[in-house]
């Protein structure tokens, strides 16, 4: 019998969000807002393959002083399903959304994948974000021996007669520790959907056939480029980003004012294992002069 998590982790994952699911040019769009509208927003924007509650612990965290919205990346999880994907329509998803909300000075965070994606809005939109941070997000197209080996298992469709039985397939890519074993069980039991084949994982798998033909081939050069307050998070255990590109990203902080670099002791999905230590990097990441916090 699997213990409780600490009350803490009950409380955060306890705050059930709101459901959004807007259309933008034709493609239907899901995401999940916590806390109150009017309160400083940050939008959380998932890696590869995941869904809007990988930040269900972070999220629940900083919900009492932002207004806190994750989005399922079209691809992902509730979100349509397209023929191809690109970054800059990533970039587009991401600012129809903060359009919709209608705040002002958002911070804006993503994920390993997504990272990229954040960053590109920080180039490209920089001058109406309050931040953006850029978490365990590779340089370059990641190696084999990092994450590439994860895309191509990623890259097939698998079904399966029931939720139960898909969902006790899930697994992390790269495998990590987990807080605790709720919060791996609260991602499985929503990472999955119905089709009239069986249950499947809820992303389009053609979205580790090959990398979008637009992702950026020098990452840093966008990051060099961002019109706003950047900070970019290294997990210390991640094989993720390695030690050269880390040296690169130190070199470019020292070059660029707006550019800070923080290596964070946890793995590749800090969400998952240092979550509370996340959320206070990322409310410290953003606008100070709103006073905005995250929960203990």
């Amino acid at each position: 019998m699997t213990s409780p998590p600490p009350p803490w982790l009950g409380a955060a994952l306890a705050r059930e969000p709101r459901s959004v699911a807007t259309t933008v040019d034709g493609v239907a769009q899901h995401r999940l807002e916590w806390g109150t509208p009017g309160q400083p927003l940050v939008v959380l924007l998932h890696g590869g393959g995941a869904h809007a509650r990988w930040w269900s612990a972070v999220a629940g965290l900083l919900a009492d002083s932002w207004h806190v919205v994750a989005l399922d990346m079209v691809g992902h999880g509730r979100s349509s399903h397209r023929a191809g994907y690109t970054f800059g329509s990533w970039v587009d998803q991401v600012m129809a959304v903060v359009e919709e909300v209608g705040a002002a000075s958002p911070l804006v965070v993503g994920h390993s994948m997504c990272g990229v994606v954040a960053a590109m809005v920080g180039a490209e939109h920089g001058d109406g974000l309050g931040g953006v941070v850029v978490v365990d997000t590779p340089l370059d197209i990641p190696r084999p021996e990092s994450i590439g080996h994860a895309e191509q298992i990623m890259a097939s469709r698998r079904y399966a007669e029931s939720a139960e039985a898909l969902t006790s397939r899930f697994r992390l890519l790269p495998d990590q520790p987990v807080v605790h074993p709720s919060l791996l069980a609260h991602l499985a039991e929503h990472a999955v959907v119905e089709t009239p084949d069986g249950w499947t994982w809820a992303f389009d798998p053609t979205l580790f056939v090959g990398h979008p033909a637009d992702r950026p081939r020098e990452v840093g050069e966008v990051l060099a480029a961002s019109g706003c307050p950047t900070t970019v998070i290294v997990a210390d255990d991640s094989p993720v980003v390695p030690p050269v590109q880390r040296d690169r990203m130190d070199r470019l902080a020292r070059d660029h004012q707006h550019l800070s670099v923080v290596v964070e002791p946890g793995h590749h999905h800090l969400m998952l294992d240092r979550p509370r230590e996340l959320a206070r990097l990322v409310s410290e990441a953003g606008p100070r002069r709103r006073g905005a916090g995250y929960r203990r």
